[in-house]
């Protein structure tokens, strides 16, 4: 008789699944994005503390813990870096380029939300200093401009422009003139802190929420509701 067939004989396992092991070319792929983005941290820093012009790449590679050769596995130059300072940390996430207040929120509530939640990301993460750089050293190196308006300004002033499409928004034809108007507090705030030392500092968010009041206060109001100052209807 064998072991199968006697009745007292010891039931054997399986061998044990060996744990699940990441392929190298996936570890490989995490390795790199947790370097990059160590580099970019020590990129915001020292664009932030030094301007673009005094950055060296030398330091920006001593802070993220890196070679200077293998920073220039990731970006070819200082323009090349700042490009994706800009386009990887100034961005809000995917996710949040829609703006949405709430599935009934009007054009207006939802630009609102976009525009107050991507000012606070800005000041909040201590990234408003890249933004900085690109306003008071764009003189020199006109480049530095051009990457922030693509990245930055460009997608604002679209979001402007399908704002405007919205024909129940009052006063679109001044934004459809100077859409400039709804991204200008962000410049005076930034300009301010960094030069009027002596006064006390702006908050991004409530100077763009305030302009934002100016410039769309009345924009839930319907056009058939008496207008509050003449008492007639508009």
């Amino acid at each position: 008789m064998t072991d199968q067939q006697r009745p007292d004989a010891p039931e054997t396992s399986a061998p044990a699944e060996p744990e699940a092991v990441k392929p190298a070319s996936d570890r490989m792929r995490l390795k790199k994005q947790v370097k990059r983005a160590a580099i970019l941290r020590a990129a915001v820093d020292e664009f932030t503390e030094r301007g673009f012009a005094n950055a060296r790449l030398s330091s920006v590679a001593e802070r993220a813990g890196v070679a200077k050769g293998t920073l220039y596995l990731y970006f070819r130059s200082k323009e090349d870096l700042f490009a994706g300072v800009v386009h990887e940390t100034l961005l809000p996430p995917e996710g949040d380029r829609d703006g949405k207040s709430g599935t009934d929120a009007s054009p207006v509530e939802a630009f609102r939300a976009f525009m107050l939640g991507a000012v606070a990301d800005l000041q909040n993460s201590g990234r408003a200093g890249v933004a900085l750089v690109a306003l008071t050293e764009g003189h020199h190196f006109p480049q530095l401009v051009d990457i922030y308006i693509q990245a930055v300004l460009e997608p604002i002033l679209q979001r402007i422009s399908k704002l405007m499409e919205d024909g129940s928004t009052p006063r679109l034809d001044a934004i459809r003139r100077f859409p400039q108007l709804l991204v200008a507090p962000v410049v005076t705030g930034l300009l301010w802190n960094r030069f009027m030392t002596k006064h006390p500092p702006v908050d991004l968010v409530e100077i763009v929420d305030a302009q934002l009041s100016l410039v769309l206060g009345d924009a839930e109001r319907r056009e058939d509701e008496p207008d509050e100052a003449t008492g007639t209807e508009r």
